[in-house]
C-alpha cells in the first residue's frame, strides 16, 4: 500500500504545488516511485512543469471516461508520474456530486494504480470541491502548507474543520492532518512572528506538529518561470534545503521508509538514484 497524502489549504498562493513537487522529488531521489494527482482545474502541476495544462488525456478521462491509466499519466522525471488536470476536472466534480456514494469511488478507481507507486500526492485547488473531498476520503491524510498571513491561517483552519466534519458525516473515514508546514517564511517580518505563534497554538489544539519552515527564496519563482523542479533549477537553494528538512521529518511522522538513506550525501544519493 502506498503512502497517500493530500496537500491542501483553502487559501490560494500558499505554495501547495511547489510543496507537492518538492516532496515528490525528495521521495523519488530516495528511490521511491511517486504519483502526483493534480485535482486543480487550473492544472497547476502541468503548468509549473510544462507551461501549459494542455494534455492529450487527463484526470477526467481516467475517472469519467475510464481510459487506461497508462494513457492518462505523464512521466515528468525519473520515478515521478503525474495524472494531470485541466478545466475538464470541473466535470468530474459535477458527476461525482450527483451521488454521495461516489465520494468513495477513488478507493476502487485507484486500486489498480496503487501497486505501481510508493507515494501518492494529491495537489488541490484552494477550495473545497467534490474531487478534493473524494481525495481526502481516499488518502485519509492531509498536509497543510501555511503562508505567513492571516488568510492562510483561516484557510488552514477551514481544512482542519472540514476534516473533522467529514469524519462525523461519513462512515469509515478517518481523515487526519499529519502536520502544518510554514512556507514563504521571512523571520525579519513582524507578521511572520505572529503567524508562527498562531500556528503553534493551532498545532497544540489539534495535536499536530509544525514542520521545519520553508524560507522565502527567489529561486522558487525562477524555477516556476523556467518550468523546472526546484532541485534542477537550483540544487543549492535555501528553500530546497528547507524542503529536505521538512520532508525528512514528514517521512518520520508517516513512517515512510526509503530505499536510499536520507542521511547520505547529495552526491551519493544522485549516484544511487542513477544506478
Amino acid at each position: 500500500m502506498p503512502h497517500k497524502l493530500v496537500i491542501a489549504n483553502q487559501k490560494g498562493g500558499v505554495a501547495k504545488t511547489t510543496t507537492t513537487l518538492c516532496l515528490a522529488r525528495y521521495f523519488a531521489e530516495r528511490g521511491l516511485r511517486v504519483l502526483i494527482i493534480d485535482t486543480d482545474p487550473q492544472g497547476s502541476v502541468t503548468l509549473a512543469l510544462r507551461g501549459t495544462n494542455r494534455v492529450e488525456h487527463d484526470l477526467h478521462d481516467f475517472i469519467v471516461r475510464q481510459l487506461s491509466f497508462d494513457l492518462c499519466k505523464l512521466t515528468v522525471a525519473e520515478r515521478i508520474d503525474v495524472l494531470p488536470s485541466n478545466k475538464e476536472t470541473t466535470k468530474v466534480d459535477a458527476i461525482l456530486g450527483l451521488n454521495p456514494s461516489q465520494l468513495f469511488s477513488f478507493r476502487g478507481t485507484f486500486a489498480p494504480v496503487e501497486k505501481g507507486y510508493d507515494v501518492m500526492l494529491f495537489d488541490c485547488a484552494p477550495s473545497i470541491s467534490v474531487v478534493q473531498t473524494a481525495a481526502l476520503i481516499y488518502a485519509q491524510r492531509l498536509l497543510i502548507p501555511v503562508a505567513m498571513d492571516i488568510l492562510a491561517i483561516h484557510g488552514a483552519l477551514a481544512c482542519l474543520e472540514t476534516a473533522q466534519n467529514m469524519n462525523e458525516f461519513y462512515n469509515n473515514t478517518d481523515v487526519r492532518a499529519v502536520a502544518l508546514l510554514p512556507v514563504m517564511v521571512d523571520r525579519r517580518l513582524q507578521a511572520t512572528k505572529m503567524t508562527l505563534e498562531m500556528l503553534e497554538k493551532i498545532a497544540s489544539k489539534y495535536e499536530l506538529e509544525v514542520l521545519p519552515a520553508i524560507r522565502t527564496d527567489q529561486a522558487v519563482q525562477r524555477a516556476n518561470r523556467g518550468k523546472a523542479f526546484l532541485a534542477d533549477h537550483d540544487p543549492r537553494s535555501k528553500a530546497l534545503e528547507d524542503y529536505a528538512a521538512a520532508a525528512g521529518r514528514l517521512s518520520e511522522i508517516m513512517n515512510v521508509n526509503t530505499p536510499i538513506s536520507t542521511t547520505a550525501p547529495a552526491e551519493q544519493i544522485a549516484e544511487e538514484a542513477a544506478g
